[in-house]
């Protein structure tokens, strides 16, 4: 039963998926109106205006697309604004109020505002189920156009054909397969998920899906690079069901136990890095911090104290040394450690070095906003007698700490819950 997703609820997206399908797919209606939207007519203009219209300048997503979607009728750009939430749907890396802002947002472009209260837009149906990774973030443009894509190649085909293709997980897998960018894209294993969650699982990164047919089948890596996505699904399903009867449950998922111990070994480490206000004053946190709700990173270079950091480790960042003391953001590194000038004035006036690994941090949390994990929490992870009140900044957060690291993270920052920043 791949719908289920330890304490997350699958349901309301499950709901919201089929609700797309039957009424916008299939049916060429709006989501949120009793408009008619999702038409080829419109499909096309987004195709026109914003697939084959690239905007290389600056600005963010949607101050480019606003502008490339400028001379487009307003069904097109509410068309625009229902298929972001259906991008948005699935990803649990991005706070539902981000999202529903996000889409209101293209959606006013229109000249009409949609109530936040709209039920497709509530908190459980925009919560998702798994991340995405800082990759969906970056390359929203990218997931955008090939949903375009798909949507073009669907309602050109006759409705029972449309129908037939879309109930059964096989058949919407294998012609998904003929859609280019397929091989890349994260929203075709989201859309997958969102219609057929007995079927399909909720990994969404490409890289995640290949390296557990990996480890579960014994494949090398290179060999199950060469392998399509279809038949990676294909041999997800074997490896579900092989695990359900080795385990005697159907109540498995990849990224929980007891699956999760037995390909999640990667080489990835945790790594703690320490924020002491009183040593070095961050200036623009706040801007860092709206950076990172926006749904941007933040790139800086953190004081680390240990050698074994590197590019693709996660990162955690705690503030201690006055109150609020606690974990208040989190994300990649991206440098092998290096040297330069001492991060304290004095020192650096002195020709001191200092050792640092660049962190594009995902998000960066208001500590006085209780969207951080409080310290008194973290002491309760006494797993592996993890520090969380370390001297030096880059000390290493052992596996089964880092996981119960995350639930905490993960709950302070859902909607309804103390702090709803994510």
């Amino acid at each position: 039963m791949a719908r289920y997703c330890g304490d997350r609820d699958s349901e309301p997206l499950n709901r919201a998926g089929i609700a797309w399908l039957e009424n916008a797919l299939l049916s060429g209606q709006s989501v949120f109106s009793d408009r008619s939207l999702w038409q080829l007519n419109h499909v096309a203009d987004l195709e026109r205006y914003f697939s084959n219209n690239p905007d290389a300048g600056s600005g963010d997503f949607f101050e480019k697309l606003e502008v490339q979607l400028e001379s487009c009728a307003p069904a097109v750009k509410q068309l625009a604004a229902e298929m972001l939430w259906l991008l948005l749907l699935s990803p649990s890396n991005i706070g539902a109020a981000k999202k529903r802002e996000s889409v209101r947002r293209v959606w006013s472009w229109s000249g009409e505002q949609l109530p936040e209260n709209h039920p497709w837009l509530a908190d459980d149906v925009l919560t998702g189920v798994g991340s995405g990774g800082t990759s969906y973030n970056t390359n929203r443009w990218r997931e955008l156009g090939y949903a375009i894509d798909v949507v073009k190649h669907a309602l050109r085909l006759p409705l029972e054909e449309r129908k037939e293709m879309f109930s059964d997980a096989r058949q919407l897998s294998q012609w998904l397969a003929r859609i280019p960018e397929s091989e890349r894209r994260q929203f075709r294993n989201m859309l997958l998920f969102m219609v057929h969650p007995d079927d399909d699982e909720r990994i969404f990164s490409n890289s995640d899906r290949r390296q557990i047919v990996s480890k579960f089948s014994g494949k090398s890596k290179r060999a199950v690079g060469e392998l399509t996505s279809v038949q990676v699904d294909e041999m997800l399903r074997t490896i579900r069901e092989d695990k359900e009867g080795e385990f005697g449950t159907s109540e498995l998922d990849f990224y929980l136990s007891p699956l999760k111990e037995l390909w999640k070994d990667d080489g990835v480490r945790n790594w703690l890095f320490v924020w002491n206000p009183s040593h070095w004053p961050w200036t623009d946190l706040p801007e860092q911090i709206a950076r990172t709700q926006a749904g941007k990173t933040a790139l800086i270079s953190w004081n680390c104290a240990n050698s074994g950091v590197k590019p693709g480790d996660r990162a955690w960042l705690i503030r201690l040394g006055q109150e609020p003391k606690g974990i208040m953001a989190t994300g990649n590194v991206v440098s092998a450690p290096h040297t330069k000038q001492h991060y304290d004035p004095t020192k650096a006036d002195a020709g001191e070095m200092a050792p640092y690994a660049d962190i594009e941090f995902s998000s960066i949390r208001d500590c006085y906003k209780e969207t951080i994990v409080p310290l008194h929490e973290l002491n309760t992870i006494t797993l592996d007698n993890q520090h969380w009140s370390p001297q030096s900044s880059g000390i290493e957060i052992k596996p089964r700490s880092e996981a119960l690291l995350e639930k905490l993270w993960e709950k302070r920052g859902q909607p309804g819950k103390p702090g709803q920043l994510r």
